[in-house]
């Protein structure tokens, strides 16, 4: 996933938890090896942009599967 739009997270926004939306499509993403090590992901900005939502929410989001080890970042440096 590149900073190009992402079209394959769905979001509902009546059943909220919207960070645990986001970071559960991004996981099923990579159990399912539609996510390689190494891919880069989209920034937060753009990709609270593309869900309509607070770039916080994203950025819990990225942490939560940060901390579960799905993720690695570096200050500066692409998710």
């Amino acid at each position: 996933m590149s900073d190009a739009p992402v079209t394959w997270i769905k979001l509902d926004r009546a059943a909220g938890d919207l960070e645990g939306q986001i970071s559960r499509a991004v996981r099923e993403r990579i159990l399912q090896g539609q996510l390689v090590p190494g891919q880069r992901l989209g920034s937060t900005r753009g990709l609270a942009q593309a869900l309509g939502v607070a770039r916080s929410t994203v950025v819990l989001a990225y942490d939560h599967l940060r901390a579960e080890g799905f993720l690695d970042t570096a200050p500066g440096a692409p998710t």
